[in-house]
């Protein structure tokens, strides 16, 4: 679970930063940011649950999903080096998978662009 967290916060922070630089670089500010955020969220959030849907019995094992269950990208080989990871020895079996993990994201991301809107006053 701490593997989920620590992908799904990187994810939403570097999605925020390069939501935010887009936005004030095409003259958006924080309000094309938010929507940005909102937008993204809500594909994340698509992805997220057709990852996590399970495999139908037809398919005997084909994983065609993002990434295979045995499978790590480069960037959650990175985050396992850091820190708060590099105590845990996980295989990447034993975690949970890319659509559990882009899921959990998508709710970041969209809690982010709630924040935005509620606690920081950035409406249109």
């Amino acid at each position: 679970m701490l593997d989920a967290l620590v992908y799904s916060l990187a994810v939403a922070g570097l999605l925020t930063l390069i939501a935010s630089a887009l936005s004030v670089g095409f003259g958006g500010g924080l309000v094309g940011a938010k929507y940005l955020l909102f937008f993204v969220g809500f594909a994340l959030f698509a992805v997220g649950a057709i990852g996590m849907r399970p495999t139908p019995a037809w398919k005997d094992g084909d994983s065609a999903g993002i990434v295979g269950l045995g499978e790590e990208t480069r960037f959650q080989g990175t985050l396992h080096r850091l820190p708060p990871l590099r105590r845990y020895d996980l295989a990447p079996a034993e975690r949970l998978s890319a659509g559990a993990k882009l899921f959990i994201t998508s709710l970041l991301v969209l809690g982010t662009s709630l924040v935005l809107e509620t606690v920081f006053g950035v409406v249109a």
